[in-house]
């Protein structure tokens, strides 16, 4: 189905390639970026805050590879705010 000069295929790449091809973020952009960043950080503080406080193996193991993926999390948007 198109849409107006653009079949859908030709429509969802070229919107692709508009947001690829944008370097800078709008104000609004960088805005959620920094809010979800300090989230994040404030999650991350809380989980290692309690690690030390769990003793049973199965749950510091949830925690540690949960710490793991907001601190990539945290690096995905510090990599987004400094483009």
């Amino acid at each position: 189905m198109p849409w107006g000069l653009f079949t859908e295929n030709e429509g969802l790449t070229n919107w692709k390639l508009h947001f690829q091809e944008k370097s800078t973020l709008s104000p609004t952009e960088k805005d959620g970026l920094e809010k979800a960043k300090m989230m994040w950080v404030k999650k991350l503080n809380f989980l290692k805050e309690r690690e030390p406080l769990i003793i049973d193996p199965t749950q510091q193991f949830a925690i540690s590879v949960q710490i793991a993926e907001i601190e990539e999390k945290i690096r995905e948007i510090e990599e987004k705010l400094k483009n």
